[in-house]
């Protein structure tokens, strides 16, 4: 009686190349989520100006010094990206960053931040010196609705 040649050489091997073309996938995915979730630092030579809300009122910012200023202070907290599906309400800050080629919507709320829907967690709350910051602006005051 004559019988094919088993072929169990080849379809473990088919077994290893789906295995490792699923294991390249996922590594690239990973690679390219967390490039996504990183949060670079803002570069104030490439912002244009700022609008800091503080509810009810708004300040522009085009000063260069003052742009500065408030990069060094966004800059100078740790940030961590954190997968939250709860929308918070409240929020006590929000910086509308204007660059040559991208906007930045940043709503602060405590130690939690929100960067165009990705949100953060920082190391610790900015709150105060923003409120400080906003007060210290030479800008002038506008209705925010």
């Amino acid at each position: 009686k004559w019988t094919a040649p088993r072929r169990g050489g080849s379809m473990s091997k088919k077994k290893i190349k789906i295995r490792y073309i699923i294991f390249v996938l996922i590594t690239m995915g990973v690679i390219f989520f967390g490039k996504i979730t990183r949060l670079d630092n803002l570069n104030a030579e490439k912002i244009a100006g700022i609008i800091l809300v503080s509810p009810p009122y708004k300040k522009r910012i085009t000063d260069r010094q003052e742009i500065e200023e408030f990069t060094s202070l966004f800059n100078e907290r740790k940030k961590k990206p954190v997968f939250s599906i709860i929308n918070s309400s409240g929020w006590s800050k929000r910086a509308i960053i204007t660059t040559e080629t991208y906007q930045y919507d940043i709503i602060f709320c405590g130690e939690n931040i929100t960067v165009n829907r990705q949100k953060y967690v920082m190391d610790e709350s900015i709150d105060s010196e923003l409120e400080q910051f906003y007060q210290s602006l030479n800008e002038t005051e506008e209705k925010y609705n």
